[in-house]
């Protein structure tokens, strides 16, 4: 476990938001490799973003999850998130592209992040999430007396009761997130890269989308043999470009669906 204090970071992931919780304004991303890469594109807050606004001309639309909406190893056109983003903007006014993916970060920070992200800078007309694996989640040790930031993979990796009560939380986290959507009129759309997730477990949740399609992910690689990238992105860790593209045809459809149905 990665034991942390305020703006700590885990050195085996790069970054952590661990000081959300205690912060009243929106957090910035402060430590990251592409923050000392000046070709790539960051707004004000570190974030593969333009810089938030707070009037908005045109459709506000968010866009949250980990490092796979961050874009690590990726250009910036090849993330999931922009290529959703350049879809719509085809043919809707849009205000600007709102990326707060951040790296790292489990399902109730993102949820969390978002909540933030409303107060300060108001709320979207759209969100679409990609969330990551379960159970990477925040607590408390008593031994060394600080919060403790952990991926726990296996049940040997946690006591039973915490393995068995943070997909609850999380849970709890994606109900709450719906409902705020709905009483909104914010139109939400959500899925996961990871296959072993247990989203369609909760069956009373309703804007979960399966946005992973293996066939449509190997095809892409085949038709596109000179993206050396279309499996595995340039840090040889995140998924690549195929990924990417599939995911975001799978929102794009779905929020046209919802977008037609209701008229």
């Amino acid at each position: 476990m990665f034991k942390f204090q305020k703006g700590d970071v885990d050195p085996n992931n790069n970054l952590r938001t661990v000081s959300y919780a205690f912060r009243k304004d929106f957090p910035k991303i402060t430590r990251h490799p592409f923050l000392h890469n000046k070709a790539i594109r960051l707004n004000d807050d570190g974030y593969r973003s333009d810089d938030f606004l707070k009037e908005h001309d045109g459709l506000h639309i968010l866009f949250s999850g980990c490092s796979n909406t961050y874009g690590d190893g990726l250009e910036e056109h090849e993330i999931w998130a922009k290529q959703l983003y350049d879809r719509i903007k085809k043919d809707t006014k849009v205000s600007g592209f709102f990326n707060i993916g951040t790296p790292g970060q489990g399902i109730t920070y993102i949820i969390f992040h978002i909540f933030k992200y409303i107060e300060t800078y108001g709320k979207p007309d759209a969100i679409f999430i990609n969330f990551p694996v379960s159970r990477r989640f925040v607590s408390f040790d008593k031994k060394s007396d600080k919060y403790v930031y952990f991926n726990v993979y296996e049940p040997e990796d946690a006591t039973y009761e915490l393995w068995q009560t943070i997909p609850l939380l999380e849970y709890q986290y994606l109900f709450m997130l719906e409902k705020y959507c709905k009483s909104n009129h914010i139109v939400l759309t959500y899925g996961t890269w990871d296959k072993k997730s247990h989203f369609d477990m909760y069956e009373d949740l309703e804007y979960y989308i399966d946005i992973y399609d293996d066939i449509k992910i190997a095809e892409y690689a085949q038709n596109h043999p000179e993206d050396k990238f279309t499996l595995t992105a340039r840090d040889g860790v995140h998924y690549g470009t195929a990924f990417h593209t599939v995911w975001a045809d799978s929102m794009y459809n779905s929020y046209m669906k919802r977008i037609k149905n209701d008229g």
